[in-house]
Parts: C-alpha cells; structure tokens; sequence
C-alpha cells in the first residue's frame, strides 16, 4: 500500500526537470544501468537499486583562493573533512564571506557531505544550514520528494564501495563522476521514514545505554 520506489522516482524526476527549465541546474547525462554484481543484496519487489545522482543534485566543492582575505570571514560555513565528526559538522572552525560565498560552492540545508579523499573516504553528515565546502567534499542535495535522512544512512553504508571505485592515484579521490554513481536501494517514501524512524529509535536506545 505504499506504492512503489518507481512511483518515486517520477516524482524526482519532474523536480528536476522543473529545476532544469528554470536553469537551477544543467541538463545531466545519462548514468549507466546498475550491473548484478553491483548489487550487495536483493530488495522487496516494490523497492528499486538507482544511482546516487537520480536521487538529488550533486556536486564537489572548492576553495576560494586564499591570497583574497576579503573570500574568508563568518557569512557562511566553509567546511573540510576535520569539520565532520560522527556525522555531525563543526560549523565554527572556518566561514566565508558574502563576497567568498559567490566564488565557492554552496550546498542547501540537508545536503549529506561526504569526504571523497584520503584514509576517510566515505565520512558524511547531513548540514542542517546552508554551507559552503572544499573539494575534498562531495555533496548531493535530495530533491524536495526524497527523504534526506534516508539518503544520509545510506550514505554511511558505502564507504567501501567508494574506496573500491576510487581512483588509483599515490591519494585516493573520488571524483564526483564516480560518487553520482554509487548504487542505493530506493524504498517507497513511507517506508524511507519507517526506516529512518526505526534507527533513530536504535540509536537513541544504543546511546542511553552507553551512557
């Protein structure tokens, strides 16, 4: 009864066609089909596997250069990898200012941001305030029809699928080519909240009892 993840998927992309026709976004090009072997395990029938990039609009950071002071100040978060933590982000440590702000990359209130570099590929968390990031960052930001918290779970799951479709570099990277392309099990949207719903009823419990 709570319809299916193509249903969904529908909805997502008449949002971003309208983000298209109003030049919000470029026109993206077609992801490639998920293969079985990508898939870690099977799904309900009404769920589907899609690619990160169908499910929001992501992007990559950069930095302001930094011989400009008048870039840097406290108008916005500017965030790194040392600002996300357990899934929560130090927003004080660095800002931009209004002038940086045009010059950098912003990404919307709940956005997940994953660190695509280095030992901690894979570190994400949602932003609860619009921010700014560098390119050590990956973002995608749902389309208003998606659950973010759903798509922020997810997103602490494939820590080793992005070190495994890193590039082979002296520094792992994951561009944000290979991060739009990350598989993800699409449930129903009333089933996303039951299941958000349920692991924050989980994690409460595990937190109370360590503490």
């Amino acid at each position: 009864e709570d319809g299916t993840a193509d249903e969904l998927l529908e909805q997502i992309k008449v949002e971003k066609e309208k983000l298209i026709k109003e030049g919000k976004i470029k026109k993206e090009k077609k992801l490639p089909e998920i293969k079985k072997e990508e898939l870690p395990f099977d799904i309900p029938r009404n769920w589907e596997w899609v690619r990160l990039r169908e499910l929001g609009i992501t992007q990559t950071g950069n930095t302001p250069s930094k011989t400009k002071k008048e870039y840097f100040g406290d108008y916005i978060p500017f965030i790194s990898p040392g600002d996300i933590l357990n899934g929560v982000i130090n927003y004080q440590n660095q800002g931009l200012s209004e002038k940086g702000k045009e010059v950098g990359r912003v990404s919307g209130k709940y956005s997940i941001l994953q660190v695509c570099i280095g030992g901690s590929i894979g570190k994400c968390a949602i932003n609860l305030v619009d921010v700014s990031f560098n390119q050590q960052i990956n973002a995608i930001l749902p389309t208003p029809v998606a659950e973010p918290r759903y798509l922020y779970y997810w997103s602490r799951t494939i820590s080793s699928w992005l070190r495994e479709n890193s590039s082979a570099t002296t520094v792992s990277i994951v561009n944000k080519g290979r991060f739009a392309k990350a598989p993800i099990s699409l449930a129903p949207l009333p089933e996303q909240r039951r299941i958000v719903a349920k692991i924050d009823s989980l994690s409460g419990k595990s937190k109370r009892a360590r503490d």
